[in-house]
This record gives structure tokens, sequence and C-alpha cells, in this order.
């Protein structure tokens, strides 16, 4: 998005979609395999289903390979357990004026 330099507005929201993906790039969880949100022990369980498996085999995903060397391995399951427990909240954002 481009903006006019004098557009105040404009500016604005460019500022914002940028730190609005900062943010999300920010808080992505690497190891919530289901996408719940959270890293937590059902992503665990998938995580242990992963365990030890190269990608040569039928059953790899690529997902539980954090560190991407094609080996799911203990160096990814310390990458798994650096993330376990936490949970990716949306921010709430208000804009508005001081004295609204």
């Amino acid at each position: 998005m481009t903006c006019p330099i004098r557009d105040r507005e404009c500016r604005l929201q460019v500022f914002l979609l940028d730190w609005w993906r900062a943010v999300r790039a920010a808080a992505k969880l690497n190891a919530d395999f289901d996408r719940s949100g959270a890293v937590d022990f059902d992503g665990f369980l998938i995580f242990a289903g992963c365990f030890n498996i190269s990608s040569g085999d039928c059953s790899f995903t690529a997902a539980c390979d954090l560190d991407t060397d094609g080996q799911v391995d203990f160096r990814d399951f310390t990458s798994f357990a650096t993330e376990y427990g936490r949970v990716f909240r949306v921010p709430t954002v208000t804009i508005g004026w001081a004295d609204d």
C-alpha cells in the first residue's frame, strides 16, 4: 500500500498494518501442530507420534521437523519443549483519541 506523503490517515493505516504483521510473525508458535493456538499436551502427542522419523519415511510429518534437517529428533524435541505451554492470543488493540 502506498500513500501520498501528506496523507496522515493513510500513513497511519500502513503503520498499523506493518505493526500487526510484525506482532503476528513474532507470536507464531512453530510447535502448535494442531493449530489450537497453544503448545500443549495434544501437540506433544502429535510430536511423539512423529519422533525418530526421517523425511524418507512415508509417515514423516514436516511440521514436526522444527529445525528442518529432515529428521524429527532430540533437537526438534528441545525446540518443542522451549515452546511448550505458550499460548497465542490475538492482542486487543483500541485506537482512538485520548479524550474519547
